[in-house]
């Protein structure tokens, strides 16, 4: 690719983020919207001529750790434990936690409006 397409190709993503961008914040506007109404009538749905929309409840399970820890044993309790890695870097130092676990790396592109534009 050329540095003329390149920097074109750049300018390309750059604006469909910035539109992607725009369209979630407007589908949240939307579904924030249409919740709000249905919540406010006795419906739980409306249909339009191509669409349906229609409200969902969801039912979510927190498990207190302290009190999974006093039922389960530790084989049990090990299964089910999930390490995040943002609260153990509060705990312990990036070298503490690399010799504890493996290290893998990945690759992203970043694009962001260049100042003054």
């Amino acid at each position: 690719m050329t540095k003329t397409k390149l920097r074109q190709a750049v300018e390309d993503l750059g604006k469909l983020r910035a539109e992607k961008a725009a369209i979630a914040a407007a589908e949240r506007q939307l579904t924030g919207q249409i919740t709000e109404a249905l919540l406010a009538s006795t419906a739980d749905q409306v249909a339009s001529a191509h669409y349906v929309a229609q409200l969902a409840a969801a039912t979510t399970l927190t498990i207190d750790p302290k009190r999974l820890r006093r039922k389960a044993d530790d084989k049990t309790f090990m299964a089910c434990v999930r390490i995040d890695t943002k609260t153990a870097r509060r705990h312990f130092t990036v070298a503490q936690l690399a010799k504890l676990g493996t290290t893998g790396e990945s690759v992203r592109l970043r694009i962001s409006p260049r100042p003054g534009r």
